[in-house]
């Protein structure tokens, strides 16, 4: 299109576009009712993975679709079979990625990704939490939506694969660092105290003596431990 050729005032262009007849409207719906029931054969034909965690296979696929499908519906000028090839294409991928990642366990986390533990027996494990990219206000946040107002009542807290949190409870909670935010001095306050256990305020690892490095992170900073 030249430049002469775009008017502000031009309806029909800026409407129907400059290149596709009106009648080419009626077989757009034609073409995006067939790609929408190949979308969702493809889907699932790709196994009931595919429509639940979103891992990095699902994604991928996904986009390729999108990219697949979205030319052939909106051009006249491309047939729809490069699409149902595509289609064909991903669909075998899945079927071969989740055969071979059924019986290696390599494969198996490098499609699905793995699980990483954030909290063990009330302490926080900054490594795996630094390999997540997950800060402790997020987290912090994600326990406390759950109810649970200091780390010494989690047994362990799970990053799954897909990304969801899994909080397992301890059965006999220990004092454990604070997890309301340090700005809401009243409610903290009103948390009661262990007088001999004091938690470091970097990890929430537990410890006796405060006038000492913490074991865990190496840090110095301590505060009475929360019982309640």
């Amino acid at each position: 299109m030249k430049a002469e050729d775009i008017k502000f005032n031009d309806i029909t262009r800026i409407l129907f576009g400059s290149d596709a007849p009106v009648s080419f409207l009626l077989e757009l719906v034609i073409r995006f009712l067939f790609l929408f029931i190949l979308l969702i054969i493809t889907l699932r034909l790709s196994g009931k993975s595919q429509t639940g965690s979103q891992n990095r296979i699902k994604q991928a696929s996904i986009v390729s679709l999108a990219a697949a499908i979205g030319i052939p519906m909106m051009s006249p000028t491309r047939g729809l079979l490069p699409a149902i090839i595509i289609a064909i294409v991903i669909v075998g991928i899945q079927r071969l990625l989740s055969l071979w990642a059924f019986s290696n366990q390599k494969v198996a986390n490098l499609v699905n990704g793995k699980y990483n533990t954030l909290v063990a027996d009330g302490v926080f494990q900054l490594h795996d939490m630094h390999q997540v990219g997950l800060s402790k206000e997020r987290l912090t946040a994600a326990i406390r939506q759950k109810g649970i107002l200091h780390l010494g009542m989690i047994e362990r807290m799970y990053m799954e694969a897909n990304g969801s949190f899994t909080i397992i409870e301890s059965q006999n909670p220990r004092p454990g660092l604070s997890l309301i935010p340090v700005w809401d001095k009243g409610f903290r306050n009103q948390q009661q105290k262990s007088e001999e256990m004091h938690v470091c305020s970097n990890c929430g690892n537990t410890q006796a003596v405060k006038d000492s490095t913490c074991v865990v992170c190496k840090k110095d900073k301590w505060e009475p431990g929360v019982i309640v």
